[in-house]
């Protein structure tokens, strides 16, 4: 049976000041500085994550949008041709 390796190592180096802060933050916190430094990037990269993957709409443009899912129309002729272009390509 072949072990995966499921843990990589990041390796940053910094100066003694910057050490020297999240050492003693790490510390309050009562976690190791990788603890804590994992945990910091961890929430700040989700945070990233969210703010570039998620659509906000102001409240006009949240009701627009869903009048125009629940609308019933039939595909014009600008929304076809986009599909044949798009069947041809990757189809």
């Amino acid at each position: 049976m072949t072990h995966i390796n499921t843990e990589a190592n990041i390796n940053i180096k910094i100066n003694a000041d910057i050490k020297g802060t999240l050492t003693r933050a790490a510390a309050l916190s009562q976690k190791s500085i990788s603890a804590f430094l994992l945990e910091a990037a961890f929430e700040r990269a989700k945070s990233i994550l969210q703010e570039y993957e998620t659509i906000t709409l102001s409240n006009v443009e949240r009701d627009r949008f869903f009048a125009l899912l629940d609308s019933s129309d039939e595909p014009n002729e600008t929304l076809q041709a986009a599909m044949k272009e798009y069947l041809k390509e990757y189809k």
